[in-house]
């Protein structure tokens, strides 16, 4: 080998060692960034999960709930194992993606670029926490010391997620709690929240330790103390946990949720939409309505962010928004519906979403709806029985449509399941059935468009769609007396009110059994329940006197508590019952509903106006004033049926309307062409013919009813569909009318219909009469007295009028009048009806002298002597 040759042999070998060096050099490198890397990506974790990275498993509140429409149970979707397993998939995909970037590489194919969106979203959830951790680590580095309060946060923390027990969680926090960051008083929290949900006694174990337990209380002193520091997912843990644990704010003033609630708006819309399902879900749990600037920020994230979200965080936040019937902003129903695919959403997410528009009815938009129907009900089998009957519970309070197929698929699916039904299940399926009101069941509203009828009965639906909803409510009335015992006052409350509803009277052991569980169960009972109990059984004309008289009674103790609907109803089903609750009682609900009179539409005041005048209770004069003034200011129209029943709750009392009622009805008549159903114009006739003719009778009723007879020319040509009650009416407008000054108004308004209204009148008087303990008691004592010469209910005029008791030879009639001839008010002051004014009004016509005994004033007298010695003043007063 030449000199040359050796100088290029050692040349060569010393840059072959050059080269291994440099690449033991830059393995060691390598690895020395690996490990650097790998204690960095570990602190990272750590940190992120105490500043708000989902990704990070810090706490357990990646677990999320998917909340039960009606707020009966929760259900965990994700458990712990379930996160691991999420973990360890995403690593997985993680190593996947980076095997395929450096494969995409080395082929020349260029790496795929992420979207600025989802990047910036990364470096909004995940970096700015890290470059907090890493400023810190600069910081304390900077000082030349050690991070010993991250260090001692971080060991904590971890020794908190290790404990299993509510004591070991106490070992690890007893004495330190005023060492804790937010992170562990949120990590505490959360852990308490995990023992909770292994069923009701560990829940209420955990409630009573947080009561009682000193640690806890310092844990709870901490956490207020470190609310301002808390960042989203922290806060979001926090009111997720309370949720779990019942901590609802106390009423007595609450430090603790005053500072959560300053967090939780201070943080607005910063929450991931994880986090923002937590606290909704939060506040939709622990029946608190959500603070005006939570929700704002809250409705603001949704509407922009609404692609991000998943469908149960969607979902759920939708629901929770909507919890105590608040409507969203339109804006974010219109996000909901353009982002969230209805195919990808579980059963429980499409009940809830049902469920959410059910209680803002009238905001969703008739296509969604649609979609939503018929997506629910090809998955029908899918549902669990209560995500089922959650679901058409919502479908049906939002007005959803059925066809026959859709409704005969809904009954067979019921129909299959029956035997597992819990009678919740069932009262909200059968209040389900009783309220879709453009399907199954269509409603006949008292107005002009529709004729009056107080039921919901089957229409527009096939024979065989009836059957099968009769078959249905007849399984369902059997599961639900099987389970009785097991229902609360709302499912017994509900249940009665969708039979009747439905005209689905149950059988005599149904009611029963029904009415003992109901009266066992009245103590405590809300107005909205106590409301639809009596209603189902007045509506079904039920035997429930043992009922209505507890019912009364709670009546009496919670009036106040009593929504002004929630009174007519009550009311309404007293009157069908003729069920007296007293002076006391009324004047207590009279004075409920006058304390929300603004707020009364005409529908409302209507109402006001006629379960009062059922009830024959005399408002006071201020009411009525009140009324008036409420009627000529609000802004809805009255239809013939509401001007019609004002008219007749008026004349019925005997009260002239008030100028502004007369005025408005004035207004109204003259502003339309629309003629009334003969029903309510027959109404009006005789109520406008009764109040005319009184001595006080305002020149305002006889305009009024010259304006609405000009309205209505033709409408009663004849009596077709008309019941005799109507027809009564009108012959007894004709007989008021003779020799008034609208004798001609109302003679040419009912010549048609003169010779059935006549007939329907004397069929009536013709009947057998009842003699009434109390005519029978003063005819005894004027026989005792040596009083022959009369008659019991003999008629006169021709069969027009049966009077109690005639003196024919004297022209003079006694009158015996029982309780329903008076009204009473809030003093016991009792009126004469208008009915029974126009009774005594026409004998006197007549020519006959008019005696009245009223029930009062007879039980009030003691003894044979002082009734005899009444009734000698009484005839001697008409000798």
């Amino acid at each position: 080998m030449t000199g040359r040759q050796e100088i290029t042999t050692a040349l060569v070998a010393a840059r072959a060692m050059f080269a291994l060096g440099r690449v033991a050099r830059v393995h060691a490198r390598v690895h020395a960034w690996r490990v650097a890397r790998a204690r960095t990506t570990r602190a990272r974790v750590v940190v992120r999960g105490a500043r708000g990275n989902e990704d990070a498993k810090f706490g357990d509140s990646r677990s999320f709930e998917v909340v039960d429409a009606n707020d009966a149970s929760t259900t965990t979707e994700a458990s712990s194992d379930r996160a691991g397993v999420v973990k360890r998939s995403a690593r997985t995909r993680s190593i996947g993606r980076r095997a395929r970037g450096r494969g995409a590489g080395r082929r020349g194919v260029p790496e795929r670029k992420e979207d600025d969106s989802s990047a910036a979203d990364r470096r909004a959830s995940g970096d700015a926490a890290t470059s907090t951790s890493e400023g810190e680590k600069t910081k304390t580095k900077s000082k030349g010391v050690e991070n010993s309060s991250f260090e001692a946060s971080l060991r904590m923390n971890k020794a908190l997620m290790t404990c299993e027990t509510v004591e070991e969680l106490a070992a690890v926090v007893g004495g330190r709690a005023s060492a804790m960051s937010d992170v562990n008083a949120s990590t505490t929290y959360s852990r308490l929240a995990k023992f909770a949900r292994g069923g009701r006694r560990a829940r209420e174990e955990v409630v009573r330790e947080m009561s009682r337990a000193t640690w806890f209380k310092e844990v709870e002193a901490r956490s207020i103390e470190t609310m301002d520091k808390m960042q989203p997912r922290s806060a979001a843990q926090m009111a997720w946990a309370c949720g779990h644990l019942s901590r609802s704010r106390r009423r007595d003033g609450d430090a603790f949720w005053d500072a959560l609630e300053r967090a939780l708006e201070r943080l607005g819309t910063k929450f991931k939409p994880q986090g923002v399902a937590n606290v909704a879900w939060a506040y939709a749990k622990l029946e608190m309505r959500m603070p005006q600037g939570i929700r704002n920020a809250f409705e603001t994230h949704l509407e922009r962010n609404a692609q991000d979200y998943k469908p149960y965080e969607l979902t759920i936040t939708f629901w929770a928004l909507t919890k105590h019937g608040d409507a969203v902003r339109e804006d974010v129903a219109i996000a909901l519906e353009r982002t969230l695919d209805l195919t990808c959403c579980k059963p429980q997410e499409l009940a809830n979403v049902a469920s959410a528009y059910a209680r803002i009815r009238g905001l969703g938009s008739r296509d969604f709806l649609k979609a939503l129907v018929q997506e629910s009900f090809s998955r029908l089998g899918e549902f669990s029985d209560y995500e089922l009957s959650m679901l058409l519970w919502g479908l049906s309070n939002a007005g959803s449509q059925l066809l026959d197929a859709d409704a005969l698929k809904m009954f067979g699916e019921v129909r299959r399941r029956t035997s597992s039904l819990t009678p919740h299940s069932v009262s909200l399926i059968a209040g389900a059935f009783a309220t879709f009101n453009d399907g199954i069941l269509k409603r006949f509203n008292d107005c002009d468009d529709d004729y009056v009828a107080d039921s919901w009965c089957p229409s527009q639906f096939e024979e065989s769609t009836r059957e099968a909803l009769r078959l249905t409510m007849a399984d369902l009335e059997s599961v639900f007396l099987n389970s009785i015992a097991e229902s609360n006052i709302a499912d017994l409350g509900f249940v009665i009110w969708a039979f009747a509803r439905l005209s689905h009277r149950p059988s005599d052991e149904f009611v029963r059994r029904f009415e003992d569980e109901a009266v066992s169960k009245l103590d405590d009972c809300p107005p909205k329940h106590l409301a639809n109990l009596m209603y189902g059984f007045s509506r079904l004309k039920l035997s429930g006197i043992r009922l209505f008289a507890n019912a009364t009674f709670c009546v009496w103790q919670n009036a106040s508590e009593f929504t002004p609907i929630e009174i007519f109803t009550v009311c309404s089903a007293l009157a069908s019952e003729n069920h007296d609750p007293g002076a006391n009682v009324m004047v207590q609900l009279e004075s409920t509903v006058l304390k929300s009179l603004d707020s009364l539409d005409s529908a409302a005041l209507t109402e006001f106006l006629r379960v009062f005048a059922k009830l024959r209770y005399m408002l006071s004069p201020e009411t009525f004033q009140a009324i008036a003034r409420r009627a000529a200011a609000t802004l809805d129209r009255y239809d013939s049926y509401r001007l019609s029943m004002t008219l007749w709750s008026h004349a019925t009392l005997g009260v002239q309307p008030h100028d502004e009622v007369l005025e408005r009805f004035m207004d109204e008549v003259r502003g339309t062409k629309k003629q009334f159903l003969k029903h309510n114009y027959g109404l009006a006739l005789w109520s406008l013919a009764v109040l005319a003719a009184q001595p006080n009778a305002s020149p305002g009723a006889e305009r009024l009813m010259r304006a609405i007879v000009d309205l209505n020319d033709g409408v009663l040509t004849d009596s077709n569909g008309l019941p005799d009650k109507t027809l009564n009416g009108l012959y007894m407008a004709r007989l008021i009318a003779v020799g008034r000054s609208f004798e001609d108004v109302i003679l040419s308004a009912t010549s048609a219909v003169v010779d059935d209204s006549e007939r329907a009148w004397l069929d009536v008087k013709t009947q057998d009469p009842t003699t009434s303990n109390l005519q029978r008691a003063v005819a005894d004592h004027l026989h005792d007295m040596g009083v022959g010469d009369f008659d019991v209910e003999r008629a006169v005029e021709g069969g027009k009028m049966r009077p109690d008791i005639v003196f024919e030879s004297r022209r003079l009639v006694i009158e015996v009048d029982g309780p329903h001839h008076y009204s009473v008010d809030a003093d016991g002051v009792r009126r004469e009806l208008g009915q029974t004014i126009v009774r005594n009004e026409l004998l006197r016509s007549w020519g006959w002298k008019v005696c009245v005994v009223p029930y009062h004033e007879w039980s009030e007298l003691i003894g044979d002597d002082e009734r005899e010695e009444y009734l000698r003043a009484k005839l001697d007063a008409f000798a």
